[in-house]
């Protein structure tokens, strides 16, 4: 059979499965009807999960070819568009579906005749075969009964309201039927008998519940049915004209939105009270009851302690275990505590929990003494705080002052409350805990002791987060405490306390509730409670209870005793997830939030809700999962709408549109929510938003949306990431470009992307054919940025003098028709190229003026960058205070903006080589350490961090990590970049120092050939100062020569070490007096311009030489080079490697074994005194 010429426009599935069109039905087989109905029902699923559910039982690949065949033909037999999809398979939005049709008029209460409705769902077919899909298919038929349950009631209402009580009556038979369980559907015929005036009738239907009830549970009528049946026996039927309880009541479906809780709908604690029975009557009942603490004792006593010892604590445990409830009891002991509570839904939102919990603090604590501009910023999350809307962060600095400000209002809380408390930690947003964590870490070191507890649940966190959890606890620097299910003794408590059983019986229940709860106490509670209300309450577990292990089970028999309006405000509530309040909920409802409060107190005594969030998650995930797909996704795409309108955050309203089903609604939202983040500076919040956005662009064939997206996820990637995930987004990029303009942007993210990862031809050449192409004729900016990425590439080609050009041009461009911030970015990179020609004096004013600029306009990040170059000129020109200043000042800014881990590499390498030339070893592995937390995912990264610890791991005499990082330094892949052969010249004047000079001198050799004469001149006078400390005299001398031409002509910080070299060729020599002239240059050189290295050589150079002629002094000097040894041993050297510095590094055994050979103390390592030479 072809394609319809019409194609079919409604599903059936209720009845005869079919597809329906203007041309007839097209009855569907098992199995397509199986598959429609999944994706009708439960979503767009893939390829892979739906296979797996029709097709069991035979191999993977047999099930998935069966499915596309399967697809195939029902695109053949009906229309292409049909199941469309690829790995993702989703039905034909425009499709109307019955069975989706009926869950939505049941729940917004649409007028419908029950007829159309009636039949079951996929009613001629059975899936013995298909386990897993039957057992899903039970749920969607009980649904689907459910909602029929309710239109039937919409319909019955209006029959009796318009008196026409004989059909009336014909519905409500069928809805006992439906549900021959369901008292209130017997009360609702046996009221309608009445009403007809057939006493008998209506007594007989009484009958006929008892006897239902007695065989199928073995239990009486409750109570409100008892009272209807003695009322129509005294002849007053009607019961004073209370409104009837429909029949969905019992089965806990939505009702129509015009009913209202009436006076028949359960109140929570009462009436299963009455219908419990005598022996349980006398208790308030475990509904009415807060059920004591039990089972706890040895867990609160350790969190009591370790809150006592001000360590922070962390609770865990699965869901039910009771870490709230412990919590708070044990935090009301202590007085007034602050509450940051995380509800489901809020890690979309960032900021969201904190938002909530300062919103809480601030109206239980009004009078917190907090300076007007700290107000003014919490008033971002708490907007009724300040009169007018806070400006938006636009810079770092911003963020540093909001970060300033949540410290602040920490900092007031902690001088009037006993302790904080984060629960719920699991369903937190990102940015909220990151900020939490940096507020509560100042207050410990501000030594402000709060003491702070964490509730989260097992198995909800991050494994990141759990590790370094562990590692905390086990360094004793925090407490993790994990609840554990409840025993026999202690359930047998909790069933006295709840169920006023005697000892015996309590103990007896205790054992069955510890098999089938497995000791939970949510569960027990539940448990209790339905037993209670059933009025089966007794020594042992009744037969017919939902299988062992299923909370959610018993949780839905205390949401079957909810009125219609209840469910429905439930309901909608629990797709709101967060911070609901009554007004919006009745705004998705559609209906006046008057016509509600009832419902809502009905949710509230029945504990179900409790101001604006559930009482327990449990109940929340309960009510959400049961709720049918296509309510759950109305009311979500409602919860958009209303959320956009009321100018929510961008994150939440995209995450209800992408819930609804609406993802061409949401990609606005979600490109919204990225410029949020990364205003913000939550770059790696923003990036998420944007890949999220693009690849819903890309889907719904949106070019340009998917362009935008793309290009501002890579724009931010390429801060942090150079691996190979920029190039798969690089190459979607370029597929959505159309337009030239889109081109040339695509290219200048391409010439970027290749000069990060060390490819600057490939750069150079993009960045070309760009300016001479696409972008000839482009928006000067973008020319800028061009000529930007070109310089880069010619720089790191050493091409110098073409980069300036290039540089300049851009400036040129900039000075025109961009801002004071682009040109300073300009200037920036002037001021690198010319670091790189080794003109640092020339680059310094360069950088200085871009850091003013970055700073006068708050622009944080960028004035870290600034400062990162200003260290590097500083350092070159030798002023290594004022460099270790602007890198730490960089630093300092880095590790406050999140998604900025590229430059802190880079700073902290930086910092890395400037604390060992400063011989600061253990900062230097610190920061080197750090680097490599932050480490790009290029070769060449990761053989930059090598080859700095190589040099700290030599002077540390760690000879094992010295050769281990060698070897990852040197078996890198080469780039264009020189400096990567200062790696291979500390490996040839590490093999010339172990004898084996033949090797040395052929890998010199082949530096000098590579470097040539276009390296940069400091690195070219590295190797030649290394040469000049091996070989023969001549060659010693030859490249010390060699290395002070250099250094004069290119005003290198290399004098003192120069001298220093000449001074050893001369003792090598045997011309003491030419040696004692050039140590003592040396000295005075590093006077004027400190030597980066070692500074012990110098006094010792300057011994030796003065030993040698037979001079005073020499002593003197010697123990000058030994106090400096054991100064940095103690102050900068890690204890583990004090035995290898003194002992291992060649210079400083030589001076160790200089001051025993002169008499010195036995103890010259410098754990005792007596560490001077004789006569010194």
């Amino acid at each position: 059979m072809e394609a319809s010429a019409t194609p079919p426009r409604r599903l059936r599935l209720l009845g005869d499965a079919a597809l329906l069109g203007p041309d007839g039905a097209y009855r569907l087989e098992r199995k397509a009807a199986g598959l429609l109905a999944y994706l009708a029902l439960a979503g767009p699923t893939s390829r892979q999960r739906l296979a797996g559910l029709l097709w069991p039982e035979v191999p993977e690949s047999r099930a998935r070819n069966s499915l596309a065949q399967l697809v195939m033909r029902l695109r053949r037999v009906a229309y292409p568009q049909l199941v469309a999809g690829g790995a993702v398979l989703a039905l034909d939005e425009a499709l109307e579906v019955d069975a989706a049709t009926l869950e939505l008029r049941a729940f917004d209460g649409e007028a419908a005749d029950p007829s159309a409705y009636a039949g079951e769902l996929l009613q001629n077919f059975e899936y013995d075969d298909c386990d897993e899909f039957a057992e899903w298919l039970q749920a969607a038929r009980d649904a689907a009964r459910r909602a029929y349950a309710s239109l039937l009631d919409q319909r019955i209402q209006g029959l009796e309201a318009a008196g026409a009580l004989n059909e009336a009556l014909r519905l409500a038979d069928r809805l006992v039927a439906l549900d021959p369980l369901a008292e209130p559907s017997h009360r609702l015929v046996m009221r309608l008998h009445a009403a007809r005036g057939d006493r008998a009738a209506a007594l007989r239907a009484y009958a006929a519940c008892r006897a239902t009830l007695a065989a199928e549970l073995g239990v009486e009528p409750d109570e409100r049915t008892r009272a209807l049946a003695a009322e129509i026996t005294r002849d007053r039927p009607g019961g004073g004209g209370a409104a009837t309880v429909p029949a969905t009541a019992a089965s806990g479906t939505a009702p129509p939105r015009t009913v209202a809780p009436d006076a028949d709908a359960p109140d929570a604690g009462s009436s299963a009270a009455a219908a419990a029975g005598d022996a349980v009557r006398a208790r308030p009942g475990p509904d009415a009851t807060q059920p004591r603490r039990v089972g706890r004792e040895s867990e609160w006593a350790r969190v009591q302690a370790a809150l006592g010892s001000g360590l922070p604590v962390f609770v865990s445990g699965p869901p039910g275990m009771g870490k709230s409830r412990l919590a708070h009891d044990l935090l009301s002991e202590r007085g007034a505590y602050a509450l940051v509570a995380a509800r489901p839904g809020d890690a979309a939102v960032p900021l969201l929990t904190l938002s909530r919990a300062y919103r809480r603090l601030l109206a239980e604590f009004p009078g917190l003494d907090l300076e007007p501009w700290v107000e003014a910023e919490i008033g971002r999350l708490v907007p009724e705080l300040v009169d007018a809307p806070p400006a938006p962060m636009t810079s770092a600095e911003d963020r540093l002052r909001f970060e300033e400000a949540v410290f602040r209002l920490h900092e007031a809380a902690a001088r009037v409350v006993g302790a904080f408390l984060f629960d719920d930690l699991q369903f937190a947003d990102p940015v909220s805990l990151e900020t939490w964590e940096r507020a509560t870490t100042r207050l410990l070191e501000a030594g402000v002791a709060v003491p702070t507890l964490h509730c989260f649940r097992s198995g909800e966190v991050a494994e990141a987060f759990l590790a370094r959890l562990a590692e905390l606890a086990a360094r004793g620097a925090a407490v993790h405490v994990q609840l554990t299910p409840l025993d026999d003794e202690a359930l047998a408590l909790l069933v006295a306390d709840l169920g006023g059983l005697d000892a015996a019986a309590a103990g007896a229940l205790a054992a069955d509730l510890q098999r089938y709860t497995g000791g939970n106490p949510l569960f027990a509670i539940e448990v209790l409670r339905y037993l209670h209300r059933t009025g089966r309450l007794g020594a042992r577990l009744p037969e017919g209870l939902p299988p062992p292990g299923r909370v959610g089970a018993v949780v839905r028999q205390r949401l079957a005793r909810l009125s219609p309006g209840a469910m429905r405000a439930a309901q909608t509530a629990a797709v709101l997830q967060s911070d609901f309040e009554l007004e919006l909920v009745a705004t998705l409802l559609e209906t006046p939030a008057a016509t509600l409060l009832g419902a809502w107190e009905e949710l509230e005594r029945a504990g179900i809700v409790v101001g604006g969030r559930f009482g327990h998650d449990v109940v929340h995930e309960v009510v959400l999962s049961d709720m049918a797909r296509p309510v759950r996704e109305l009311l979500h795409r409602r919860a958009a709408a209303a959320l956009a309108r009321a100018s929510a955050p961008a994150a939440r309203v995209a995450q209800h549109w992408l819930a609804g089903g609406k993802q061409r609604e949401a990609l606005p939202a979600l490109l919204a929510a990225g410029a949020e983040a990364e205003a913000g500076f939550r770059l790696l919040e923003a990036r998420g938003f944007y890949g999220r956005a693009a690849a819903i662009a890309e889907l719904l064939g949106d070019a340009d949306a998917a362009f935008e997206a793309l290009a501002r996820e890579l724009e931010l990637l390429l801060r942090d990431d150079t691996g190979e995930r920029p190039t798969l987004l690089l190459e979607r990029l370029e597929a959505a470009a159309r337009t030239d303009a889109q081109r040339a942007q695509a290219a200048v993210l391409a010439a970027t992307h290749h000069n990060t990862r060390g490819e600057p031809y490939r750069a150079e050449e993009r960045a070309r054919a760009a300016l001479d192409g696409p972008a000839r004729h482009a928006d000067p900016l973008l020319r800028a940025r061009l000529l930007d990425a070109l310089a880069t590439s010619l720089s790191e080609q050493n091409r110098f003098e073409e980069a300036l050009t290039a540089l300049e041009a851009a400036a040129g461009l900039l000075r025109e028709h961009g801002s004071q911030q682009a040109l300073a970015h300009a200037l920036v990179a002037i001021g690198a190229v010319l670091n790189r020609a080794g003109r640092d004096a020339a680059a310094l004013p360069y950088q200085l003026e871009a850091r003013a600029v970055f700073a006068a306009a708050g622009e944080r990040q960028m004035t870290a960058v600034a400062d990162m170059h200003v260290g590097v000129s500083h350092e070159a020109l030798a002023d290594h205070t004022a460099a270790e200043a602007a890198y730490l000042a960089a630093d300092a800014a880095l590790r406050a903006i999140p998604g900025t881990a590229r430059f802190r590499y880079n700073n902290s390498i930086n910092l890395g080589y400037l604390y060992w030339g400063l011989e600061r070893y253990a900062d230097a592995l610190r920061f080197l350490d750090d680097a490599e937390t932050h480490e790009p995912a290029t070769a060449h990264s990761r053989a930059i961090v090598a080859r700095i610890k190589a040099l700290v791991f030599r002077a540390l005499g760690a000879v094992e990590a010295f050769e281990r990082e060698v070897e990852e330094a040197l078996r890198r892949p080469d780039r264009t970049d020189p400096w990567r052969s200062h790696g291979r010249i500390v490996w040839a004047d590490e093999l010339a120092c172990r004898g084996r000079l033949a090797e040395a001198r052929q890998l010199f050799d082949a530096l000098e050939r590579d470097l040539g004469d276009a390296a940069p001149p400091l690195l070219r006078a590295h190797l030649h100062l290394a040469r000049a400390a091996h070989f023969d005299v001549a060659e010693r001398l030859e490249h010390a020569e060699r290395a002070e031409r250099l250094q004069r002509a290119f005003q290198l910080p290399l004098r003192a070490e120069v001298a220093l070299r000449r001074a050893e060729a001369q003792l090598v020599a045997g011309d003491a007096e030419a040696a004692l002239r050039h140590a003592r240059e040396a000295l005075a050189h590093h006077a004027e311009e400190p030597l980066l290295g070692p500074r012990a050589a110098l006094p010792f150079a300057l011994h030796r030489a003065l030993a040698a002629l037979g001079l005073p002094g020499a002593d003197a000097e010697l123990a000058a080079a030994h106090r400096h040894v054991l100064a940095v041993a103690d102050a900068h050297v890690p204890p583990e490697h004090r035995a290898g510095f003194l002992a291992r590094n060649r210079l400083n055994a030589a001076i160790v074994a200089a001051v025993r050979a002169a008499g010195g103390g036995a103890d010259v390592d410098g754990v005792g005194d007596d560490t001077a030479p004789a006569g010194a």
